[in-house]
């Protein structure tokens, strides 16, 4: 999607149509342009969160395993909330709501999700 978000709140919800049932190799979540890198876990233009293991990357760095949040698995509907006033972006799995997220985020984000 190439629609940008600078202010006020937007949400976006992905389907994971098909992936490897015990083995996903999707992320989710919002990029800033220019891209520097399609890479989830060293890009400084990326929040993503890993669908196998839920861990969160934050602009090319590996957030804490404290914040590590659930499995996303095939047939899961994962749902981005962003919010530029607060700079935040929440997650939600096939309605329910996750604790944490990412904090700090500014600028123009675009939706994104890619695969490894």
């Amino acid at each position: 999607v190439n629609v940008c978000v600078s202010a006020g709140r937007a949400a976006w919800e992905f389907l994971l149509d098909a992936d490897s049932a015990t083995d996903e190799c999707s992320v989710f979540g919002a990029a800033a342009k220019p891209l520097h890198s399609r890479c989830y876990n060293s890009s400084p233009s990326l929040w993503m969160r890993r669908a196998y293991n839920g861990v969160l990357y934050c602009r090319g760095r590996q957030l804490p395993s404290s914040r590590t949040m659930s499995k996303i698995h095939p047939g899961d509907v994962v749902r981005c909330e962003l919010d530029m006033d607060e700079g935040t972006l929440r997650f939600a799995v096939n309605g329910e709501a996750q604790d944490g997220g990412f904090d700090g985020i500014e600028g123009e984000v675009y939706p994104c999700a890619g695969s490894y």
